[in-house]
């Protein structure tokens, strides 16, 4: 983004808590482009993180984290791990590389993988029950045979 004329730290955090990402972002991006202070630096970052989170711009407030994450100050470390983690349990796929280029277009748009479906063994469905046996002829009362004359 193009450098604001006059930019400040200040300038930058008003508008993030404004709600202005766009112009928090221009100032933001230009304190860590012209700043030569550490401390200020850090802080236009971490707010960078969150207006960039706030666009929904994930990949760039993951990649700002992990730049974060490698500070010598304990507590910045801290907070970058812990943003990381916030954010890729909210965008699980935001930390899977793109390995095909079709895969994103210039809008960074990702379609969503399928989850893999659970294999199942084929089983063939259990087999209708054997009609019921036919009853035994009726024959009519049994005649005893006739005595012997």
């Amino acid at each position: 983004m193009a450098s604001v004329p006059g930019s400040s730290l200040e300038m930058g955090l008003a508008a993030l808590k404004r709600g202005n990402y766009p112009e928090a972002i221009a100032h933001l991006e230009a304190v860590c482009r012209t700043q030569p202070n550490q401390q200020s630096q850090v802080k236009a970052q971490m707010g960078l993180v969150v207006a960039y989170e706030r666009q929904g711009k994930i990949l760039k407030a993951i990649a700002l984290c992990q730049t974060l994450s490698q500070s010598t100050n304990p507590q910045v470390r801290e907070w970058a791990t812990s943003t990381i983690t916030n954010l890729t349990n909210r965008c699980p796929n935001a930390n899977k590389p793109v390995n095909n280029a079709s895969e994103q277009d210039d809008t960074g748009f990702v379609a969503f993988d399928r989850p893999p479906q659970p294999s199942r063994p084929v089983v063939p469905p259990p087999a209708p029950p054997a009609p019921p046996a036919p009853p035994y002829p009726q024959r009519g009362p049994r005649v005893p045979p006739a005595p012997p004359a």
